[in-house]
């Protein structure tokens, strides 16, 4: 998301402001509905179901980016962000769990500082990789990294069935 607007202008050839800040805008909004629709949703199943979304969406927009094609950027995307807001919701609620109530507080600053880590080192790598190798191979690589990442964290959740919380951390 952070190189969607240099994407959209010199790999896409958008330069409509406004169709620009849609194509940012679609996977946030997208995130935030698959959130919100798996709100009732169990963690476990609402994680695995976000790194098939991740993978799907990561899979689209590779091809898009060589292929230049707009819509299909946006469709991946799009995809990728319901992945990306399914995952945040499934993982709040396989770790909510985890600590005492009384732990709760630094233990989500903690999530919220190392997810914030996770966003934007990547981001910045990417940025100064831009620079040198271009927008497409710089998107590509990304995409694969976020493809090996997803199945990792689904085959990691398959095989030990989630993390174990016991049943009195009161």
């Amino acid at each position: 998301m952070s190189l969607t607007s240099s994407v959209a202008g010199r790999v896409l050839g958008v330069d409509d402001p406004f169709l620009v800040c849609l194509l940012v805008a679609l996977p946030c909004s997208a995130g935030a509905a698959s959130g919100f629709v798996l709100r009732d949703t169990p963690g476990r199943p609402a994680t695995l179901a976000a790194s098939a979304l991740v993978v799907l969406g990561a899979a689209i927009t590779i091809p898009a980016l060589h292929a230049s094609s707009t819509l299909w950027f946006a469709v991946g995307s799009t995809v990728a962000g319901l992945g990306v807001g399914a995952a945040l919701s499934g993982t709040f609620k396989v770790l909510a769990p985890l600590p005492a109530p009384a732990e709760r507080a630094e233990f989500f600053a903690a999530f919220f500082v190392v997810g914030y880590l996770a966003f934007s080192i990547p981001a910045v790598i990417a940025g100064f990789a831009a620079a040198s190798v271009g927008l497409v191979i710089t998107g590509t690589v990304y995409a694969v990294g976020l493809i090996v990442l997803a199945v990792g964290a689904a085959a990691a959740m398959t095989v030990t069935g989630g993390p174990r919380v016991e049943q009195s951390r009161e």
